[in-house]
């Protein structure tokens, strides 16, 4: 699910066909006289969100939302709530949830395939992230 324009989570999942949360941590090294091994510090954590979606032409779907939020049209905010459920939206499943801003759109179009046009986009996490067990 992804903010639309208006703040509202909109599930995409009908035209979304994969995504990808990759999360890293900034690390420190620190060396010193004393002892054999070197000390590494955990500092930051920061992200990106790789999303996939079927290019659709209704106004609920991920590529009228993404272009929306790519291009700001009706001003929408630049960082948005996004939410990845694992397997679904059910009891027990896995939630991750957070804030980003988009960071690429890329939409594909060739002229010459009657294939679907199958987008994809980067997000780049804001913020806090959390995980959770869905509970109701």
């Amino acid at each position: 699910r992804v903010d639309n324009a208006a703040g509202s989570l909109t599930n995409i999942s009908g035209s979304a066909m994969s995504a990808s949360l990759s999360l890293q941590r900034t690390l420190g090294e620190l060396v010193t006289f004393e002892g054999e091994w070197s000390i590494v510090t955990s500092c930051k954590i920061s992200g990106t969100v790789a999303l996939g979606a079927v290019y659709s032409t209704s106004q609920v779907e991920a590529r009228e939302i993404l272009e929306e939020w790519m291009f700001r049209d009706g001003a929408g905010a630049p960082i948005r709530t996004v939410e990845i459920n694992i397997p679904d939206n059910s009891i027990g499943s896995i939630r991750y949830t957070g804030e980003a801003t988009i960071e690429s759109l890329e939409i594909p179009v060739d002229a010459s395939s009657a294939d679907p046009i199958a987008l994809t986009t980067q997000l780049r996490t804001s913020g806090t992230w959390t995980r959770s067990v869905i509970a109701t």
